[in-house]
């Protein structure tokens, strides 16, 4: 006799699950500014996939759960799991244009407290590599610094104001890099770097991004301590990079040449700021990856924040990967490019 009512609730739970993964799709189109709600959901995407896999699997094993529930699911998995996991069976033959790659560096400092700039010089001229956004660089290192230890880039630039940590953004490159701007807010000194890449009489605009921090770093501390007091500063951050993006967003649509969009965003793809930045580009990872991907060594390997965008109708993507490096929290994202003819 109570079978029944448990049953219901059990169908209840179910279909909840299904519309609130659902409505994480929200993220994408309404603003921090009007509820962070949304963005929540989105940042919780990960642990709603492997529910509504576990929905899937109940409802294989009892058919006679409402039909709306395995629907449900279904779309979910069909919308969000590509942005985590990929099979592109695409092959480059040849050597890319540009091989691209993008690292927050974490102060370049290991956890021993000596630096890795050798190291991830070391990992540049390995992965051959032509163009490298750094995010978190220290603010000690010159351009003579870069210039000696990554003896294969021919130019760096720097953001040229400091923010309040001390670290900047960096970009290298085997090709000049021209025409360099940094936008920045009162908050963060500094968030994009903009530059025009010179490859063979193309011009190419170069961004590097590093939105806001999201404070992660402070879950791997007390549940406790999140719970009582994160909320709120996760949710003004969402804000924040609200406001990133949509000045990054402005000054993208102003450029004439085709870009190549980089960095840290502190965002995983179900986001307001994945959107904004990736209107009208491509994902690297969707276009190339292979398998599930993730860039934030921590809490579970369960988010990719780390992005490269691209012109889809100038560059083609092969070989999207990541690298195994334990130099910082993130780990470095690489793709190789090819300029469509």
């Amino acid at each position: 006799m109570n079978r029944r009512p448990k049953y219901c609730f059990l169908q209840l739970i179910l279909i909840v699950i299904g519309i609130l993964s659902l409505a994480s799709s929200l993220a994408y189109v309404v603003a921090p500014s009007i509820t962070v709600i949304f963005q929540w959901i989105g940042l919780i995407m990960p642990i709603l996939m492997v529910l509504n896999i576990g929905v899937l699997i109940i409802w294989f094993f009892n058919r006679e759960l409402n039909k709306i529930i395995p629907i449900l699911s279904g779309v979910n998995m069909i919308c969000f799991l590509p942005l985590v996991f990929q099979w592109n069976f695409k092959e480059l033959v040849g050597s890319p244009d540009l091989r691209v790659a993008s690292y927050n560096v974490r102060n370049m400092r290991s956890e021993y407290g000596f630096s890795t700039l050798p190291n991830i010089a070391d990992f540049t001229e390995s992965n051959n590599l032509d163009v490298l956004f750094l995010q978190e660089v220290p603010s000690e290192y010159t351009e003579t610094d870069f210039l000696n230890a990554f003896v294969e880039m021919k130019s760096v630039v720097f953001s040229n104001s400091i923010n309040l940590s001390g670290k900047r953004l960096a970009i290298l490159s085997k090709y000049q890099l021209l025409d360099t701007l940094v936008l920045s807010t009162a908050e963060q000194s500094q968030y994009a770097l903009f530059a025009t890449l010179d490859y063979q009489n193309e011009k190419i605009i170069l961004a590097n991004c590093h939105l806001h921090t999201t404070n992660w770093n402070q879950l791997k501390g007390s549940k406790q301590s999140f719970l009582m007091g994160n909320y709120e500063v996760i949710s003004e951050n969402f804000k924040r990079r609200e406001v990133q993006v949509s000045e990054i967003r402005e000054y993208m649509d102003q450029q004439k040449f085709p870009l190549i969009v980089a960095g840290d965003f502190n965002e995983p793809p179900v986001s307001y700021s994945y959107r904004t930045i990736g209107a009208n580009l491509k994902d690297s990872f969707r276009e190339a990856g292979k398998g599930y991907s993730y860039t934030y060594r921590y809490l579970n390997k369960m988010f990719r924040i780390d992005y490269i965008f691209f012109n889809s109708d100038k560059f083609e993507a092969y070989n999207y990967r990541t690298a195994d490096l334990h130099y910082s929290d993130h780990l470095p994202v690489l793709v190789d490019l090819v300029l469509r003819k």
